[in-house]
Order: structure tokens, then C-alpha cells, then sequence
């Protein structure tokens, strides 16, 4: 039984969704400082938490994530690259495998411009038929392939 590429779409979403409830996210703020650093718990961080920083202890899925992230504004947000790359590799075999942005954008509810600029609400785009979003790949702003690259 051959996918046609809408099933296949709509399996890519799935899986991607799935990835994202899953209760993995932590965030660390630095004492006295601003911006937030995002790491997963369950992947070993690659860069060092700010010192003094305050862990959020409580796992959080992708969704809890963004709510936090968007209730207290931070900027900037430093994502783990670990946590990024560990995120792409779960949503699927090369060549199939998404931008960290993109999966980012399947998960959440809001249009996220960047990892430097919180939401600006939802906007129209041709290109995600569920909902609002942007494209992705290499000429978008989520940048490279398998979330590297760009400011993604």
C-alpha cells in the first residue's frame, strides 16, 4: 500500500507531536539575570548552565514549554544544541528528518519568529494547511538541515 504524500504529512505530524508531549523540557534562569536557557532533561547538556542559575525541576512537554517560555518573555533563550539535535534524531530517519524549527513549529500553538523573539500571534501561511506557521528548510528562519544552522 503505497502513503500518498498527505498521509505521510499527517504521520510526520503525528510522530512529531507525540515527541513533543513527551515531559523531557527544563529551563534554567540565571540569578538576578535575564533570558532563559532550555535544555532537556533526559539528554546530557552540551554547554554549561549559567552560573547560579535556577533550575525548573518539573519536566515539561513541548507545550507546557512554550507556555512557560511565553509567560515569562525572556530574552534571549539559549537552547542546548544536545537537546536540539537529540529532538531532530527522534522525529526520523535522514532524509526525513526536520529542522529543530520546524518540529519546534508542528508542536506549539504560537508562531515563533526566532528563538530571540517571543510570538507575535498567529499568522497566515500557504505552506502549514492546519494551522499557522512558516515554511521550513534551508532558506527559511529556522535555518540549515537537522536543526543546525541558521538561528535554529
Amino acid at each position: 500500500m503505497r502513503v500518498d504524500e498527505a498521509d505521510q504529512w499527517k504521520l510526520t505530524q503525528d510522530r512529531y507531536r507525540a515527541i513533543g508531549r513527551r515531559a523531557v523540557w527544563g529551563l534554567a534562569a540565571p540569578r538576578g539575570g535575564q533570558g532563559l536557557s532550555v535544555f532537556r532533561h533526559d539528554v546530557r547538556e552540551t554547554a554549561e548552565l549559567p552560573e547560579g542559575a535556577v533550575r525548573h525541576e518539573t519536566p515539561m512537554s513541548a507545550s507546557e514549554l512554550e507556555t512557560e517560555l511565553i509567560r515569562r518573555d525572556p530574552l534571549p533563550i539559549d537552547w542546548d544544541d544536545a537537546s536540539r539535535f537529540a529532538t531532530v534524531l527522534e522525529c526520523g530517519p535522514h532524509p526525513r528528518r526536520p529542522t529543530f524549527g520546524a518540529w519546534w513549529d508542528a508542536v506549539t500553538q504560537e508562531s515563533w519568529p526566532s528563538p530571540y523573539r517571543r510570538p507575535a500571534g498567529p499568522q497566515p501561511s500557504a505552506y502549514h494547511p492546519d494551522r499557522s506557521g512558516r515554511g521550513y528548510g534551508p532558506s527559511s528562519d529556522y535555518g540549515g538541515s537537522y536543526g543546525f544552522g541558521g538561528s535554529w
